[in-house]
């Protein structure tokens, strides 16, 4: 049995938690172990829990006992199995598998020949300490690549709204301006998941329904920050944008020995919020969060436009 082990990918993320059925089936999930290596960190509790039945056959049992095995005893794994302290020792050996969770998991993905594994490791003591997910490396390799796509939205009358890429969030807004985040799935261009619940829906009923509710849907792209900072072009004073929200908020300040707008890109730089994302952000605050200008992947790197974006 071939096996390699590597840091997952930002989109592979979304293939280390459990989903709804739909897409568990969509993407060859046959189910996934969960374990605990106890008190000490040197046990191996483990519970096993099914998501597609069908799909595992003693050929996959075979081959999850060997790779577990390996996880725990081969060095040329690293032991990342082997206990706690060398769970937590093979995470800090391969930084870049954090997954910038608050609670500091770390994300590998495995494959063979027919199957491939998500990996999430927590070196805490006190929570779960690893979870392994096992699908047909086939069906995960395809959905991962159809989900590139992105998750349409439309309306009632199939016009194009937005797209958001698969994982993200929306904002649903109540006409009495409450509102409420679901993360969205996709199953495949017509069909996605919103939220924990296990209702699949097509792109148009979605659509008819928040019609029908006076709702509006708007984007929480991942690729924005959650907030950012801007200048007043009319006084130079500092602003506060946050994503999803519009117009923004002041803060009476305006920085000394430089321009608003040096001065915002340089809180913007403490931040980590590039210039192709203020550029976004402002747009959406502006113009509304559904519109092109309010993505990033729409501008360069100095935060102009790029040329033919929507």
């Amino acid at each position: 049995m071939n096996l390699t082990i590597r840091p997952m990918t930002p989109a592979e993320h979304n293939y280390c938690y459990s989903w709804s059925s739909h897409l568990m089936a969509a993407a060859g999930c046959i189910g996934h172990l969960r374990g605990d290596m106890g008190r000490e960190g040197n046990s191996f509790y483990t519970t096993w829990f099914d998501h597609q039945e069908d799909l595992k056959t003693q050929a996959f049992k075979d081959e999850l006992d060997i790779v577990v095995t390996a996880l725990r005893f081969d060095a040329a794994y690293g032991g990342a199995l082997a206990d706690r302290s060398k769970l937590a020792a093979y995470c800090r050996a391969h930084p870049e598998s954090g997954m910038g969770t608050i609670s500091l998991e770390y994300g590998f993905r495995l494959d063979t020949d027919n199957y491939a594994y998500a990996l999430r490791l927590n070196p805490d003591w006190g929570d779960y300490n690893f979870y392994l997910y096992c699908y047909v490396r086939e069906k995960l390799d395809n959905h991962m690549a159809e989900s590139k796509r992105g998750i349409r939205f439309v309306t009632p009358g199939y016009r194009d709204l937005f797209r958001l890429a698969d994982g993200d969030g929306i904002r649903i807004i109540s006409p009495d301006g409450k509102y409420k985040d679901r993360t969205c799935r996709y199953i495949s261009e017509t069909h996605m998941t919103c939220g924990w619940d296990d209702r699949l829906y097509h792109i148009h009923d979605f659509a008819e329904e928040m019609e029908r509710a006076g709702n509006t849907v708007i984007p929480l792209r991942s690729s924005l920050p959650k907030k950012c900072f801007a200048a007043l072009e009319s006084t130079g004073e500092t602003v506060v944008i946050h994503r999803g929200v519009n117009g923004y908020t002041p803060t009476g300040q305006r920085p000394e020995g430089v321009s608003g707008q040096e001065g915002a890109d340089a809180l913007n730089g403490q931040l980590g919020v590039t210039r192709a994302q203020a550029a976004a952000m402002l747009a959406g605050s502006m113009f509304g969060w559904a519109c092109p200008g309010a993505d990033p992947a729409n501008y360069d790197e100095q935060g102009k436009p790029v040329k033919n974006s929507p």
